[in-house]
């Protein structure tokens, strides 16, 4: 199986549904694959700086935790915020 880059189009700066129905789509598509996704997640110097920046990678996380299945794989990217 081949891997390909898809766009998704989100009115409103929705990002949230419109990806995760995308990949309830492709687990239901594909009966004996795994699907992995990769999920950026930020990085801060300082504990308080989370109160900054929305949580939309744990929400992302925890919706298909509950929506999906054993299938879907979640790996956590590490993305830093300020170059070390």
């Amino acid at each position: 199986m081949h891997s390909k880059l898809e766009v998704l189009q989100s009115p409103y700066r929705y990002v949230l549904a419109p990806v995760i129905d995308y990949i309830l789509k492709v687990e239901a598509d594909t009966k004996y694959h795994k699907i992995c996704v990769l999920v950026p997640e930020l990085v801060v110097r300082h504990w308080w700086e989370n109160l900054l920046h929305n949580r939309r990678a744990d929400l992302l996380k925890v919706m298909l935790l509950l929506r999906g299945n054993r299938r879907i794989i979640v790996i956590n990217i590490p993305w830093y915020l300020d170059p070390k």
